[in-house]
């Protein structure tokens, strides 16, 4: 957002960039084309809106009226770009260039959308030779229609809304003595006992019945419709709000007690998952140095190492364990060595809830030993929100060592000594 901010803020600043002319090698011939070419662009992109307003504006009968505003504004911005572009040979707005552009770009997918909208219901529309078909077809139909009235036995009247005569029947003139030119254009009670306008109240009454039904019954389905449209509406924003509520749930609040939970932690023995137990030993030296390493971080409080072997092949559940030793959060996890290869397999554990917050397998080869150690105590401090200076971080990847031989040695020896196992060879 600051640079959001920054970037309106001195959107008409000039002074981060030199003019165009001085970006380059432009001589004065390719200057000036470049600059005189996007003018005619820009102004014909101008003059384009101009004529597709003009005729809006004359013919107020115009269709997809939205089309042409939508297509002038996108033809007004595309020519916009081409003027800046002239522009910033003497003044580099390149902020206001791509605010423009940006425009631009907004107002084209705008216009694509509403013309894939559009486009359907357009091309349903009948050609200018289609109508013209019509209406020729009209033509013949009322020649005929005069025809089949002048040649009806009674005498018919053709009359308008206001009761005006519009046609009469050769049976007409008989009848009443009136040539066509004195009866067309009359009001029709010339001809009638009753009164044309009394028989009009009569139809209006009961149209105007039928009308108030129809009204009626036709507010009655908007209502349903609104109200419909208004229970979905309500039932998808419901949803939308329990969902979002759930998500932040999740990513806030269900681990949020790690800031207020003491950060204490108890590593327990990682068991040996292969077959040979003379390598018990390297999974009580991985034991031994995570804590090592897990105790390097300032916050958290370690249990020792002295606490956590009693609980080695315990039956006791995690949650057991951690209330005795007062912690938090217990990482627990297996070593498998083979060869120069070793597999280990790491979780960490939230004592009260007995969740995991987190859960690794290294394969590597045995010379990254040293590695592995450093990321699994720095990937804890990541999962308990534990945020690291640069100089801790190099403390927990510090390593005595880099001979893994007299690593294995070192391990061995002091897991034989610390078990009372039988002496070893310092050959």
């Amino acid at each position: 957002m600051k640079q959001v901010a920054e970037f309106f803020r001195k959107l008409l600043d000039t002074s981060d960039w030199p003019p165009r002319w001085h970006c380059g090698k432009w001589s004065e011939f390719h200057g000036w084309l470049y600059i005189v070419s996007d003018l005619l662009v820009w102004s014909a992109y101008f003059a384009i809106p101009l004529i597709i307003i003009r005729y809006i504006s004359k013919k107020h009968d115009a269709r997809f009226i939205r089309v042409y505003f939508l297509f002038a504004g996108f033809i007004l911005a595309c020519g916009a770009t081409h003027f800046f572009d002239a522009v910033t040979f003497w003044y580099p707005v390149y902020r206001l260039n791509a605010l423009v552009r940006a425009i631009t770009g907004i107002l084209s997918w705008t216009t694509v959308f509403y013309l894939i909208k559009v486009l359907p219901v357009a091309f349903t529309l009948r050609s200018s030779a289609e109508l013209e078909a019509e209406v020729e077809q009209r033509k013949k139909a009322e020649e005929k229609f005069r025809n089949l009235l002048e040649s009806a036995p009674d005498s018919m009247v053709i009359i308008n809304e206001q009761g005006l005569i519009q046609l009469v029947n050769a049976q007409t003139v008989n009848m009443f003595g009136y040539t066509r030119q004195e009866m067309i254009g009359e009001n029709v009670n010339r001809l009638m006992p009753m009164h044309y306008d009394d028989l009009k109240q009569v139809r209006d009454a009961g149209s105007n019945q039928k009308t108030e039904k129809e009204e009626l019954t036709g507010k009655l389905k908007e209502i349903e419709k609104k109200s419909l449209r208004k229970k979905i509406i309500i039932a998808v924003a419901v949803l939308l709000l329990l969902v979002t509520g759930l998500f932040f749930y999740k990513q806030f609040f269900s681990h949020a007690d790690f800031t207020s939970k003491e950060k204490s932690i108890a590593v327990l023995p990682f068991t040996n998952m292969g077959n040979d137990k003379d390598n018990e030993y390297f999974s009580s030296g991985m034991t031994d140095e995570i804590i090592t390493q897990v105790s390097k971080i300032p916050s958290l409080k370690v249990i020792s190492r002295t606490s956590v072997m009693q609980y080695k092949n315990s039956t006791k559940s995690l949650k057991q364990i951690a209330e005795e030793l007062g912690v938090s959060f217990v990482l627990e996890g297996g070593v498998q060595k083979s060869g120069d290869s070793v597999k280990i397999n790491a979780q960490l554990i939230d004592a009260s809830s007995d969740g995991h917050i987190w859960a690794e397998i290294y394969e590597r080869n045995i010379k990254e030993i040293f590695a592995i150690q450093s990321e699994v105590a720095q990937s804890i401090a990541a999962a308990l929100k534990t945020k690291l200076t640069p100089e801790e971080k190099r403390e927990i990847s510090k390593h005595y060592t880099d001979n893994v031989d007299a690593y294995k040695f070192y391990r061995n020896f002091s897991f034989r000594i610390l078990f009372k196992y039988i002496p070893v060879s310092c050959n």
